[in-house]
């Protein structure tokens, strides 16, 4: 009877290990699939080192499409560039080009910086600076937020 209620108990829970959905992989956005293995988002200073990567890499539209906040990427797209995924790429690059801080900021925020989350978001600031890098949870990874307007 023992072996009966140990097999029954076994059988059960590998059912309810069979039944959990695996969560389905990411969608491509803008022709970008995602590539988790080397630019790595589960926690918010992963997905920054990974957005530094892109960065470094000359690789903004796979920052735009997989690293920043789907929704906001989506509104500007639409809003203010009539649709044009590559405009915004061009936008991105011309911020960059005229404001090179920005890309130090970050990177002092990876090396030295310190996190707070609270629930789905998070942010990160070197102590004394009032430089800040912001972050969300959407699904099983983090976004890089814009928060200027």
């Amino acid at each position: 009877m023992r072996v009966f209620a140990v097999c029954l108990v076994s059988l059960l829970c590998a059912g309810g290990v069979l039944a959990q959905k695996a969560s389905p992989p990411p969608a491509a956005r803008f022709g970008y699939q995602p590539d988790l293995e080397h630019y790595p988002q589960s926690t918010p200073r992963d997905a920054l080192g990974s957005v530094l990567k892109a960065i470094q890499n000359r690789r903004l539209g796979y920052l735009l499409a997989q690293l920043t906040d789907p929704a906001w990427v989506d509104d500007r797209v639409r809003t203010v560039h009539g649709g044009k995924f590559d405009d915004l790429i061009k936008e991105t690059d011309d911020q960059f080009s005229h404001d090179p801080g920005a890309l130090k900021t970050l990177e002092a925020i990876f090396k030295n910086g310190t996190w707070r989350e609270s629930g789905d978001t998070a942010e990160g600031q070197v102590k004394g600076s009032d430089d800040h890098a912001f972050f969300k949870h959407v699904g099983d990874r983090w976004f890089l937020e814009n928060r200027k307007k």
